[in-house]
């Protein structure tokens, strides 16, 4: 009896698997295969127990007209799991996301920086300048201009502005957007569920890159703002003087301090934004905060990020302005060193600050709420 259990056993396991058989067997050999299974489910259990657990949603599976003997199966399917696409449909789903990221981000940039540019220009003209900074002095300035230049004058190198911010901020939203998918694929998240390290790096990163493929544009716009239409007449007119009269090595004079303050400004502002948005969703139980909520997230991070940053806005300033102001071109060190000591630091350093608290929230938050918004309105078309 024992010699015929023992040969039988070898024979199933020299066989298919028994668990896709499903006929009816004889009551020996089902006696074998239950004790065989019931071994394999117990292994199975074991080997299960030691595995995290992952949120599963049961699907059963079943196909008609196989009644004899076929049972259904429960497959279990992960809930945060993605297709998997061919190649060349992955492929072009992410070219249509890079494109709507440059959309969107040029929209969001040209919006926000025509909003606020009056402002903007008066706090260059202050940044340059020995004079000491208010509000009062400022709308002063603001007056004047108008009077003797014109209205439309207070937007003097806002064409030199829309062709940097338009690259610029192309370049860093679509960026930021690709360096959170390959963090996040890096660290095991998805881009919105990035920690805070990665989230914030994602945003230096982003910045540090649209700042270095755009800087002369930077430099240019800042020239043209500080001084008269019989200087500089044009965008090309700029170009043409500074690699005629000062060299073409000019058209970077401050990118290190530029860089430098990049780095904490962007990084804090996208991280600010997108720890506000995920806060949002967690407390308020909405995947997507309305428009107003948008704003005011914006403006937290534009604040933050522009007053970590703003000395060493002060600083590249002065040193893109060095050779059009009087200023003596410097080092990063020796221009924060002089104006530390003509004018200290809070009104040095700092200077036109105050302005920028009202001018940075604005612009920050009609940015990034625009490229939200244009992001959700082009997946909402393709779909």
């Amino acid at each position: 009896m024992s010699t015929n259990l023992s040969c039988l056993q070898r024979w199933l396991a020299s066989t298919q698997p028994i668990a896709v058989r499903r006929g009816p067997l004889p009551r020996r050999a089902r006696r074998v295969r239950e004790a065989g299974l019931w071994r394999l489910e117990v292994a199975a259990a074991a080997a299960s127990a030691t595995r995290p657990s992952r949120t599963e949603s049961p699907a059963v599976l079943s196909r008609p007209g196989m009644g004899n003997g076929v049972k259904e199966g429960v497959v279990r399917l992960r809930e945060d799991a993605e297709p998997v696409l061919p190649a060349h449909v992955s492929s072009k789903s992410d070219h249509r996301q890079v494109l709507s990221s440059l959309l969107s981000g040029a929209l969001a940039g040209a919006l926000a920086k025509t909003a606020v540019a009056p402002l903007d220009r008066t706090k260059i003209i202050f940044q340059v300048s020995s004079k000491r900074f208010s509000a009062k002095e400022a709308f002063r300035v603001l007056y004047f201009t108008y009077l003797n230049e014109g209205f439309l004058s207070l937007w003097r190198g806002n064409s030199a502005t829309m062709v940097r911010v338009v690259p610029y901020a192309a370049i860093q939203f679509s960026a930021h957007e690709e360096y959170k998918r390959l963090l996040g694929s890096y660290y095991g998240f998805r881009g919105e569920a990035l920690p805070p390290w990665p989230r914030l790096l994602a945003g230096a990163l982003a910045g540090t890159t649209a700042a270095s493929l755009t800087y002369p544009l930077d430099l240019v716009r800042a020239r043209m703002a500080v001084t008269p239409k019989e200087m500089y007449s044009n965008i090309f007119h700029v170009f043409i003087r500074i690699s005629r009269e000062e060299g073409l090595k000019t058209l970077y004079h401050g990118f290190i301090p530029t860089v430098l303050g990049v780095i904490p400004y962007a990084g804090l502002s996208f991280f600010t934004y997108e720890t506000l948005k995920s806060l949002h969703r967690e407390y308020s139980g909405r995947p997507q905060p309305y428009p107003f909520e948008r704003m005011i997230f914006g403006a937290c991070a534009g604040l933050i990020g522009q007053s970590a940053s703003y000395p060493l806005d002060v600083v590249r300033r002065r040193m893109q302005t060095a050779g059009v102001t009087g200023h003596q071109r410097t080092s990063i060190v020796r221009t924060m060193h002089t104006i530390m000591r003509e004018e200290g630091v809070v009104h040095g350093l700092y200077k036109g600050l105050s302005m920028n608290w009202l001018k940075g929230p604005i612009a920050v938050g009609i940015s990034f709420t625009t490229f939200d918004l244009m992001q959700i309105l082009l997946r909402h078309l393709q779909s």
